[in-house]
């Protein structure tokens, strides 16, 4: 039988819903022979799940998904096989946490004028001492019901020309791929049916972004739906 993989997966050092130990015993219940931890600008859960991952007889790569920006436009890019005690990375991903933590706040100020109550310190206690993301903020628009579930309230506050959203500028998408590679990892686009860009902006992005080292594509995600799939 062959392995069966998953290679992009958040622990609540970002914005996932279990630890990196309950993820990785999560991960060997489900089957899963191989197994990266990949949180958004975060290597925090790293060490947690490769202690876990030895107990279970699980193998696991460490990674991180990269908020990279492209042409104005801003992408996810998963990196895999990642030295997470690498210099130049994480001395980025320092810098990403700091913008990340004003653009959190800024959020909070827009989302407080169309009702939703302390949406930033809210958002802030779901998250801890972890990195804050907008699904921390969806979290608390579900709680104060404003939206049933994250696709909605994605779809109506946080995303481009909605009340919540504040754009932000991350790391370019070609420095962000050496930063990767730098750290002995490779770089996969993440869900690239999720950006908001036509079929000819995604081809243009795809051949910058192979040409600066890109070698993959993922094609199906935890939300993935059929006809995506097929």
């Amino acid at each position: 039988m062959s392995p069966v993989y998953d290679l992009h997966t958040h622990t609540t050092a970002s914005d996932g819903e279990l630890s990196p130990k309950a993820l990785v015993v999560k991960a060997k219940s489900s089957g899963i022979d191989v197994l990266a931890i990949t949180d958004h600008d975060s290597t925090e859960g790293i060490t947690e799940a490769e202690n876990e991952a030895s107990k279970q007889n699980i193998k696991m790569l460490p990674g991180v998904e990269l908020s990279v920006t492209w042409t104005d436009k801003n992408f996810h890019i998963v990196g895999l096989g990642i030295d997470p005690a690498n210099r130049k990375l994480q001395a980025s991903l320092k810098e990403t946490e700091e913008l990340r933590e004003q653009r959190a706040i800024n959020i909070g100020k827009k989302l407080e004028k169309i009702g939703v109550t302390k949406a930033y310190y809210e958002a802030r206690a779901l998250a801890g001492a972890n990195t804050l993301t907008r699904s921390h903020f969806a979290r608390v628009l579900i709680h104060q019901g404003f939206a049933a579930d994250s696709r909605e309230v994605f779809k109506k506050y946080l995303v481009h020309n909605k009340p919540g959203f504040v754009k932000t500028s991350w790391v370019e998408m070609e420095s962000g791929i050496k930063l990767l590679k730098d750290a002995g990892g490779e770089a996969i686009l993440a869900h690239p049916l999720r950006y908001n860009i036509t079929a000819s902006w995604l081809r243009r992005f795809l051949t910058a972004f192979k040409e600066s080292g890109g070698i993959g594509i993922e094609v199906v995600t935890g939300s993935s739906n059929a006809d995506e799939i097929n």
